[in-house]
């Protein structure tokens, strides 16, 4: 009883921190994930994080991105961008960069608590954002993300749920850098 009394205490604020806190522990971090949308899309996928860094592997689009450059491969476009992108869009290629800004962008409230999990729903400080709102379920075992619903400004729905987390030893750079060695059929765009 007192466990569910203290878990119905946190506020949004308090546990979108605990979040926070518990994924810059993490230093490294290797997230299994399913991804669907509402416009038929659906997927599986990993992505391996640290930092602002991260890569994103599904069977269709792997992402790289060095905390500056960005690399998009399209296996069947066959095609490799490189990009600077801004804040948004790197939000937009990895969803877990809104939980880590949070607080510069968004405002959190509770949907529901359990002694298992809070519902929070993030809704952007600014207007015109890409995200509508993000609704994130957050375990209170461990303080990591289980899922998260991405609404989008133009009404699409991103779910993602998170079906396996590892802590990682740091990689090196160049793990989040594209080699271009290994698509040498690849069409290279690059926008910088």
């Amino acid at each position: 009883m007192a466990l569910s009394l203290s878990v119905s205490a946190e506020t949004a604020t308090e546990v979108m921190n605990h979040l926070t806190n518990t994924l810059q522990r993490y230093q490294a971090m290797k997230i299994a994930f399913e991804l669907s949308s509402s416009n038929g899309q659906q997927t599986q996928g990993t992505m391996t994080l640290s930092g602002k860094r991260f890569v994103w592997v599904t069977k269709d689009l792997s992402t790289w991105f060095d905390g500056k450059v960005q690399w998009t491969y399209q296996p069947q476009a066959g095609e490799i961008s490189i990009t600077e992108p801004t804040e948004e869009e790197v939000a937009e290629s990895n969803p877990l960069t809104i939980l880590n800004s949070w607080s510069q962008n968004y405002t959190a409230k509770t949907k529901t608590s359990t002694k298992n999990a809070y519902t929070l729903t993030l809704t952007p400080k600014a207007k015109g954002s890409d995200v509508k709102s993000a609704e994130v379920v957050i375990s209170t075992g461990d303080w990591l993300p289980k899922s998260m619903t991405l609404t989008m400004g133009n009404g699409v729905k991103v779910d993602i749920k998170v079906t396996s987390f590892h802590k990682l030893t740091p990689p090196s750079k160049s793990v989040f850098q594209c080699d271009l060695k290994k698509y040498p059929a690849a069409t290279v765009i690059d926008l910088r």
